[in-house]
């Protein structure tokens, strides 16, 4: 009988050291979360990058020229384009054979024949 309540004792201790850690953590990550201000957040983003509020925009003067990359443009190398178009062509002419169609038991049932 002794070591059903001295289980019990360390059971219930267990269990309350685990919601005693959880509640922890739980109001420690509240509190590191409401101290954090995101100012870019609620305003719209600047129209000249040169308002913004990252560090390395302050060291930019007026007259800096700035590098821009557009990510749209197709700018490969017409050689590598040509060789990856006829790899995809050599791709899409390949018959997957997972994937037939005609394989297609028209919802017919398994059925499994012992003798």
């Amino acid at each position: 009988m002794i070591e059903v309540i001295i289980f019990g004792l360390c059971s219930a201790a267990l269990a309350g050291g685990a919601f005693a850690l959880m509640f922890a953590n739980l109001r420690d990550i509240n509190k590191y979360n409401e101290g954090k201000r995101r100012p870019m957040d609620k305003t719209p983003p600047p129209e000249n990058p040169l308002n913004s509020n990252h560090p390395e925009v302050k060291e930019i003067k007026g007259t800096d020229e700035l590098l821009v990359v557009n990510f749209e443009k197709d700018t490969r190398d017409p050689l590598n384009k040509s060789l990856q178009d006829r790899i995809d062509a050599l791709n899409n002419d390949i018959e997957d054979d997972w994937d037939d169609e005609d394989d297609d038991d028209d919802g017919g049932d398994v059925v499994v024949v012992r003798r």
